[in-house]
């Protein structure tokens, strides 16, 4: 059974009005950023695909969801992998009923070539400023404790897989991998 893009694209739409109609906020700007990015960074319908699946707020349970429906419809076992590395899995021994974010997911989507890259273009799309949440002082505050730290373990680890020979769109050093990833979306936006 084949899986596409538009399949993966339609597959977490349907998930996502679901969440809405049951009254949670709607998520589908920033997947729909971080797929973009994906596509104009020269990443493939996989890397896209995982883009447009993954769904990283744990108060609608779709990351779970998403990644059995991927499954059970068939998307590639690369798709799989990438998604299962960064979709945060339940832990009812954490306060917040989640695995911790650092310790234990960041480090699994580090690992995995796919789901590294979708997750530093989904932290990258997090700490831009048209794509802030308010209030501003607690959004600034989540994306220095959760996204830089983590954007610091998945880029050493993109380092280490260049060093390899794995090939890579964008520079691993942090500073000049946000100007990356704010000068190609400011260029997405322009053309939008």
């Amino acid at each position: 059974m084949s899986f596409t893009l538009d399949e993966a694209i339609a597959l977490a739409d349907s998930a996502h009005r679901g969440a809405v109609e049951l009254g949670h906020r709607r998520g589908g700007d920033r997947r729909y950023a971080v797929r973009r990015l994906a596509e104009a960074a020269g990443y493939g319908p996989a890397y896209q695909a995982v883009a447009a699946l993954h769904d990283d707020d744990e108060e609608r349970g779709l990351g779970p969801l998403l990644l059995h429906r991927a499954r059970d419809v068939g998307a590639p076992p690369e798709v799989v992998a990438a998604l299962d590395s960064i979709t945060r899995r339940p832990d009812p021994d954490e306060p917040s009923g989640w695995e911790d974010y650092q310790g234990s997911l960041v480090p699994r989507a580090a690992a995995d070539d796919i789901g590294r890259v979708v997750m530093l273009l989904d932290g990258l799309v997090a700490m831009l400023p048209w794509h802030a949440q308010e209030p501003a002082e607690a959004w600034r505050l989540h994306v220095e404790l959760r996204h830089v730290p983590a954007q610091a373990t998945l880029l050493a680890a993109e380092a280490l897989r260049r060093a390899d020979g794995l090939p890579g769109s964008f520079p691993v050093e942090r500073g000049a991998f946000v100007r990356w990833g704010i000068a190609l979306e400011t260029r997405l936006r322009g053309s939008a």
